[in-house]
């Protein structure tokens, strides 16, 4: 066969994959649970509230038991140092599910000094399989590294698309007349490309015009690749660029969630032993429960399927990059649904890295005055629960203050960016000279009235 028609055929082939993996990408089949926890010094935290892993941390794990059980699963907790440095045999622990110590009180896994990624593998028991999935690891580990890389990226940006079809869905049940609006607001928050045409179509119609392409809504928003450290790169990749900007490859549609999911599916597929196959799963997270989907079925008879589950990844914090949409704008600090809106960082409103938020107003007299606030990407922004200084405080306080917004990111201390405020106070109106003296009774005049306090009007009369 001459070169030319081999990489006719290679190209050929990974064109193939590539298809049905994008065809296939949905990871609908719900799969096994476990209870996850983070403990950093004296503070532990759910898994959902954990964006980065650092030596030293303490790993809890714990199978979610539904009854009924029929599967014994031996789970291994894996850390990796690079593609080109395998990991020694002390980095990997064991587990036996269905052991009623480990049912109830779980295992607890230090991660190591120089640990870089960390990797959970579930295999059916076999005996020997933790010896085998190990020397699988220490053998390839440039492929697993690639694996855990991909898998993060692929959870985060699917924790985007779910929070826009939820939303969607919500809306279209509760205010499709407004559908257009938020969902504007739900693809700024949350970084997604929309297809605008589908609001040409019949209200009734919106929302599943909307929803149609879901592989396809995430963009690259610059942050996610910084979470896991670095998107895979190397030939594989660029070729499965090239494809998807050609034609027939779909014009360049493939989003970085499609992508990173052809990327871990081919570096899975080819890892296969005579006992056991490997296969990727997303996480779903909510507090400490991880819940795992499958794109497909697992095998339960030789080769068996290891599920492959990424951690955060070991490395210091990549705090969103959060930033008002307009840096100018003044607001009322009593108004009703007092909004703070925020662009350029959709995980804090996928998931729950950025918590225990709240806006913090300064005083030179009195200790700061913390106001809470809640993402909410349907209006684009964090909400601000101002009961506080709604009939309490708004005599005391200045009439232009700065708010500042802050929380956590994981176990660290997280700054957002600064909110201007007005404090409902009387003020002198004042328009200009020049205004006044164009006014013309009995015609419909045009003017402006500026005050210090316009952020708190309500009505006009």
């Amino acid at each position: 066969m001459s070169r030319y028609r081999r990489i006719g055929w290679f190209f050929c082939a990974a064109f193939f994959c590539a298809t049905c993996v994008r065809a296939d990408s949905s990871f609908d089949l719900d799969g096994p649970q476990l209870h996850v926890k983070v403990t950093r010094g004296q503070v532990t935290l759910p898994i959902a509230q954990v964006p980065n892993l650092q030596p030293a941390d303490q790993i809890w794990l714990r199978p979610e038991t539904r009854g009924g059980e029929s599967i014994h699963y031996v789970l291994v907790v894996a850390f990796l140092r690079g593609s080109t440095n395998p990991p020694p045999d002390k980095w990997f622990f064991k587990a036996e599910l269905w052991k009623k110590a480990i049912n109830s009180e779980g295992i607890r896994v230090t991660v190591p000094a120089d640990a870089e990624q960390a990797l959970l593998l579930m295999a059916p028991d076999t005996g020997g399989g933790f010896s085998t999935i190990r020397s699988a690891v220490e053998s390839e580990p440039g492929v697993f590294v690639r694996a855990a890389v991909d898998l993060n990226q692929a959870t985060l940006d699917r924790s985007r698309v779910d929070a826009y079809l939820s939303a969607v869905e919500s809306i279209a049940n509760s205010d499709p007349d407004r559908l257009e609006e938020r969902s504007k607001l739900l693809a700024r928050s949350l970084g997604l490309k929309i297809d605008t045409a589908c609001f040409s179509l019949p209200t009734e119609q919106q929302a599943t015009c909307l929803t149609k392409n879901k592989n396809d809504l995430v963009l690259d928003d610059g942050h996610t690749q910084s979470v896991v450290a670095a998107m895979t790169t190397g030939t594989t990749t660029d070729l499965f660029n090239q494809i998807s900007n050609s034609r027939m490859g779909g014009g360049g549609a493939y989003s970085p969630y499609v992508g990173a999911i052809v990327d871990v599916a081919h570096l899975m597929a080819s890892l296969h032993t005579a006992d056991y196959q490997y296969i990727p799963a997303l996480s779903v997270e909510h507090d400490d429960l991880v819940s795992l989907k499958l794109n497909r079925a697992p095998s339960f008879r030789k080769p068996k399927s290891v599920l492959v589950i990424s951690l955060p990844m070991v490395q210091s914090a990549k705090f969103p990059p959060l930033r008002a949409v307009d840096a100018k704008r003044v607001d009322c600090l009593q108004a009703p649904k007092l909004l703070f809106q925020v662009e350029g960082a959709p995980l804090v409103f996928s998931n729950e890295y950025a918590h225990a938020m709240h806006v913090e107003i300064a005083s030179a007299s009195k200790p700061p005055i913390e106001l809470p606030a809640s993402p909410d990407a349907e209006r684009g922004g964090y909400v601000i629960d101002n009961s506080a200084v709604n009939g309490t405080h708004p005599h005391t306080m200045a009439n232009s203050v700065i708010g500042k917004l802050r929380g956590s990111w994981g176990f660290d201390e997280f700054n957002g960016p600064e909110l201007r405020l007005t404090s409902a106070h009387p003020s002198q109106w004042k328009s200009s000279q020049a205004v006044e003296g164009a006014l013309v009774v009995g015609q419909e005049n045009i003017f402006s009235l500026e005050s210090s306090a316009a952020a708190c009007v309500e009505h006009v009369t």
